[in-house]
């Protein structure tokens, strides 16, 4: 990743995307375009806070009805800060409607677009693939002090299905199981509603 920069429009998505896909465990195709477009996240969906910056997803694989759900990316004392750069990439945007996670020519990213310039950062690393941001931030969380309640909430899971997804990833199962959860993480209080205007600090 060392081959990324932030300064041109695709590779400052391309980050945004990484970090924001890993902290805030979303699912690939949540972070990219998507048929329904009410699905997109827009800037009136992101809210920051001195500790951090919060990403409203107005739906997702278990949340068909659009209840919504804020995910919280808090701000890290180093490079791979997932709050640093949404804002980063949002800089230069103003009208509520538009979407966040765009290219050059103002395009909503696609799920194909990462992956292909995924296996070109990557190409010896095939088994990487755009889920291995979930499941890598799971893993990251759980020895970073997440309890097992904390995780399932952060994913947004069920109760049935985060035992199977943890069945699925032996190396998630490991963290869980070997974690002392030596540390917890807060965050501050959810914002009531998407903003029309975030308020950047």
């Amino acid at each position: 990743m060392a081959s990324v920069s932030h300064d041109p429009p695709t590779d400052a998505t391309f980050w945004a995307i990484t970090l924001c896909g890993f902290f805030g465990l979303f699912r690939l195709g949540e972070l990219c375009h998507h048929p329904d477009a009410r699905r997109t996240i827009k800037l009136k969906h992101i809210r920051t806070h001195d500790t951090g910056t919060w990403i409203y997803l107005p739906a997702s694989k278990c949340d068909q009805t659009f209840k919504g759900n804020w995910i919280y990316l808090p701000k890290l004392p180093h490079k791979y800060c997932p709050s640093t750069a949404l804002r980063w990439l949002i800089r230069g945007k103003s009208e509520p409607e538009a979407a966040v996670f765009t290219l050059a020519d103002g395009s909503i990213t696609t799920k194909h677009w990462y992956i292909t310039k995924l296996r070109k950062l990557l190409p010896s690393e095939p088994e990487i693939t755009g889920h291995s941001l979930r499941v890598g931030g799971a893993t990251w969380a759980i020895h970073h002090g997440y309890t097992h309640d904390q995780l399932q909430r952060l994913g947004r899971w069920t109760s049935d299905s985060f035992k199977l997804y943890i069945k699925a990833h032996p190396a998630l199962s490991l963290a869980i199981y070997g974690s002392p959860w030596a540390q917890q993480y807060s965050t501050p209080s959810r914002p009531r509603n998407p903003s029309t205007q975030p308020s950047l600090l």
